[in-house]
């Protein structure tokens, strides 16, 4: 009973390693693209993306003061309240097979 059971313990250790060969380089792949995705994600990012501020109307008017009569300024003036009704189109770009 033994010497039937110590080869086919046997066979199964061979079988799995080689069946680990293609895993690895399965799992390689797989983080090769990971990464890949992540560079196109901040490459279309960088050029489209960013930061976006909206701001109201702002009334700006020179002045100038007494104690320096030649002197300009401007005085910047925001409304109190603002509101603004809006739609935004958000877009997909592409580069490549990566979408962002």
């Amino acid at each position: 009973m033994r010497n039937r059971f110590l080869p086919k313990l046997i066979a199964i250790g061979a079988v799995l390693v080689v069946m680990k060969i293609p895993l690895s380089t399965i799992n390689l792949k797989r983080d090769e693209r990971a990464n890949r995705h992540a560079e196109a994600v901040a490459e279309i990012t960088a050029a489209w993306g960013g930061t976006q501020r909206l701001v109201g109307p702002i009334l700006i008017g020179p002045y100038s003061t007494k104690e320096a009569p030649h002197s300009r300024d401007e005085l910047r003036m925001v409304p109190q309240e603002l509101r603004i009704d809006g739609e935004l189109e958000p877009k997909s770009r592409r580069r490549g097979i990566y979408e962002a």
